[in-house]
């Protein structure tokens, strides 16, 4: 992963990571509230201690099976980027707080792509329809075609360099066209759909994926 190399990484996904007990004491573990990886991440990030990423290793994992169940999951790790990146852990982005240079760049390049872009993003979409109402049929073809052309750069390329080959470079293939549609479209309107709701109504509190009493607290807390 590049942003390890770069030490950026945000966020250790928790079903497939380890930590050493020494300092999840010393942070003093996770706070009340949903537990994220993120949040625990950062917290570990602001005493100085990097990330590390094991290549090596093989993990599996509980994945959604529907899209239904895929856009609940998304939405609840969405909202967490306004609720700890902008509200708890804002500190990280300003220069006189606990700033620090790695973590401020984490921080930074998190919200840029997944936040400020995808708002940009209607702009682009408002000025096409309106500006260029005669030629959206071409430009959403083209567009549709150069992610496309993309996307199959990208899977030939890192295959070269894939060492678990446990299913055929031929497999993926087919999934290159609809990745438009759902990194394009289906992610996009999930994610605005979390950043709204967290932004206006602090729906990240309201989730069943929490016991109710903790989400008080944490609330209480403003956590």
């Amino acid at each position: 992963m590049v942003s390890i190399y770069l030490g950026i990484n945000k966020i250790i996904s928790g079903a497939l990571c380890a930590f050493r007990m020494a300092i999840l004491e010393q942070v003093h573990g996770w706070d009340i509230g949903p537990g994220l990886d993120g949040d625990i991440t950062v917290k570990f990030r602001k005493l100085g201690y990097r990330i590390a990423f094991e290549d090596r290793a093989v993990c599996q994992t509980s994945v959604p099976n529907t899209f239904r169940k895929l856009a609940k999951q998304r939405v609840r790790w969405d909202k967490s980027l306004i609720r700890f990146r902008l509200r708890k852990h804002r500190d990280v982005l300003l220069p006189t707080e606990n700033f620090n240079m790695l973590n401020f760049l984490s921080f930074a390049e998190n919200i840029t792509y997944t936040l400020l872009l995808n708002i940009k993003w209607y702009f682009y979409a408002f000025d096409m329809f309106y500006n260029f109402s005669g030629m959206i049929g071409l430009i959403l073809i083209m567009n549709f075609f150069l992610y496309t052309l993309t996307n199959y750069f990208k899977l030939i390329f890192f295959n070269l360099f894939r060492e678990r080959k446990n299913a055929p470079f031929t497999y993926f293939l087919p999934f290159a066209p609809l990745m438009v549609l759902y990194h394009g479209y289906f992610l996009r309107f999930v994610r605005t759909a979390a950043y709204l709701k967290e932004l206006f109504f602090k729906a990240s509190y309201d989730d069943n994926w929490n016991p109710e009493k903790t989400s008080i607290k944490a609330k209480e807390l403003g956590i």
